[in-house]
C-alpha cells in the first residue's frame, strides 16, 4: 500500500466533511464575530485558538477532554504569552560604602552571607 495515501470509509469522508462545513459555516463567523468585538472595544491582543481552548475545556463535562484543552492553553501559552512576573527584579542596590562582598544576582534574592565590612 502507498504510504501517501490515506484511505476513508464513506461514513469518515462524510464526518470530516460535516467537521469542515462546521469550520466554515459556524466557528469561522462566531471567531470573526468575537474578533470584531474586541477590536471595536479596543483589544487588539485577542488569541482565538486560546479562547477556543479555554471555552471548550470549561464547558465540557469529561475530564479526560477538559485535560486535553487545558493543556491545549498551555501550549499556546508557553509559545505566544509575554513573560508576567510576580514582582520586579531589583535594579538597583544602595550599599554603604564600609561594606564590601555584596553580588549582585539576576533573580530577586539577597544573599548578604559574604558581606563584610570593608578595610578603612
Amino acid at each position: 500500500m502507498d504510504k501517501d495515501k490515506v484511505l476513508l470509509t464513506k461514513s469518515g469522508v462524510e464526518k470530516l466533511e460535516e467537521e469542515r462545513d462546521n469550520l466554515i459555516n459556524v466557528e469561522r463567523p462566531r471567531v470573526i464575530e468575537e474578533l470584531q468585538l474586541a477590536r471595536s472595544q479596543g483589544d487588539l491582543s485577542e488569541n482565538a485558538d486560546y479562547d477556543a481552548a479555554f471555552e471548550k475545556a470549561i464547558s465540557s463535562t469529561n475530564d479526560d477532554e477538559k485535560t486535553k484543552y487545558y493543556k491545549e492553553c498551555e501550549r499556546i501559552l508557553s509559545e505566544n504569552a509575554a513573560n508576567v512576573y510576580i514582582q520586579d527584579l531589583p535594579e538597583f542596590v544602595a550599599l554603604n560604602k564600609k561594606y564590601t562582598g555584596y553580588e549582585f544576582y539576576p533573580l530577586y534574592i539577597q544573599d548578604i552571607a559574604k558581606i563584610r565590612l570593608a578595610d578603612e
